[in-house]
């Protein structure tokens, strides 16, 4: 059963999609390219962060 109201991810305008599905969308081009840039800006200023954490692989200790 698909839903029968949908709202726009990024601006929060209701709109009827092409296709129906369970989850919302974007209501026209111009908010999914917005939505992009915004969620790839905060990917990459959470980088660094990740990069200071140490998550090597633990390694084998050999035999003694």
């Amino acid at each position: 059963m698909y839903k029968t109201i949908w709202y726009c991810r990024w601006d929060g305008k209701q709109y009827k999609p092409i296709k129906e599905t369970d989850r919302d969308g974007f209501c026209c081009p111009a908010c999914k390219m917005a939505h992009h840039r915004a969620y790839n800006k905060y990917v990459t200023t959470q980088r660094p962060q990740k990069k200071e954490l140490n998550l090597r692989v633990t390694q084998k200790k050999g035999k003694i």
